[in-house]
């Protein structure tokens, strides 16, 4: 037990190291008053004000700045800079999330079969890539996004039912993009346990009770899930056709760059041999990501949702090269 506790200490350290080296530079020098910033900061800046009269895409993700509130508070004492203020009680919110994924994307690696270097290699690439040093840095709410993500796969995966029912709730609230992937467990074992279906129930009601609390509290316009959906819809295909510029398949690789292409590789390899255990209910990752690009628009923060599934194919075909290479 102490040799373990010793080891998950170390690993934590380490990610933390590798993840504060990765994304200082974008918390110190993001400018929340640059015109060429997008309205998703600001918009999140004035929720933890409690201000609620922001867009209606946004206004629900409350998670994020909730959290970013309480910190503040507890930041106030030492730091006067309101504009640093705001800055580092979303970075400390969203660095405690991206700590979280790193750890729970090591153990689901660990559970599909690869060595505790591939697994933790496999982490720095998710720690180091460009959305997540963006939605690290940047007062955004993607960071529990990924956790939820990853935390609904760990333990469908491993079949732990009592506690994903428990936590479903809650993630439910982090983006709204995180409800399709509230139903990937239904295609396991898990949709037999009475406590993932009374939760999955208890998750679109809590969602949809503190969307409507939200909108009483607001002035500005208010919206459903499926209106917002529908309302992103009219560019959809605008969208599908960017990937046939370079302009959109840089946007959509820009988490994965060579690593990509890697999966596909990796893909091959492994449906040739089944090396490790990825489950085939993981491959909807890449749609299901791929659908909500083209929705958003966003096609690379969006597409990254693929990543619990695209890197394990990448270090898949990185074992494989190192296993041959070996041999000689």
């Amino acid at each position: 037990m102490k040799r373990r506790l010793t080891f998950y200490a170390i690993l934590l350290g380490t990610f933390g190291a590798v993840m504060y080296g990765a994304t200082y530079q974008q918390f110190r020098y993001f400018d929340i008053n640059d015109s060429r910033v997008g309205w998703d900061p600001k918009d999140y800046i004035r929720m933890s004000h409690g201000d609620y009269d922001v867009t209606a895409v946004r206004k629900y993700r409350v998670v994020v700045p909730f959290l970013a509130e309480h910190v503040r508070e507890l930041l106030k004492p030492f730091v006067t800079d309101r504009k640093e203020l705001e800055k580092l009680s979303f970075y400390i919110v969203n660095f405690a999330f991206g700590l979280a994924s790193s750890l729970l994307f090591f153990e689901l690696l660990r559970w599909m079969g690869f060595e505790i270097g591939l697994s933790i290699f496999g982490a720095f690439i998710f720690i180091a890539n460009r959305v997540t040093v963006q939605v690290t840095g940047i007062p955004l709410v993607d960071s529990f996004f990924f956790t939820s993500l990853l935390l609904i796969l760990l333990l469908t995966v491993k079949e732990r039912n009592r506690w994903l029912a428990f936590a479903l709730p809650i993630l439910a609230l982090s983006k709204e993009t995180v409800l399709p992937f509230l139903l990937l467990p239904l295609l396991t074992r898990t949709r037999r346990s009475i406590f993932y279906i009374i939760s999955l129930l208890v998750s679109f009601g809590l969602v949809y009770l503190v969307r409507c609390t939200i909108s009483q509290r607001s002035s500005t316009e208010s919206a459903s899930v499926y209106v917002v959906f529908q309302s992103h819809m009219y560019a959809f295909w605008d969208n599908v056709n960017r990937l046939l510029t370079l302009e959109g398949l840089h946007d959509l690789q820009n988490g994965y760059s060579l690593f990509l292409v890697f999966a596909v590789f990796g893909f091959y390899i492994h449906s040739k041999e089944e090396r490790y255990r990825v489950p085939h209910f993981f491959l909807l990752l890449v749609p299901i990501s791929l659908f909500l690009a083209f929705v958003s628009g966003d096609l690379g923060r969006m597409f990254f949702a693929s990543f619990p599934v695209v890197i394990p194919y990448s270090l898949i075909l990185i074992s494989y090269a190192c296993e041959e290479m070996s041999r000689k």
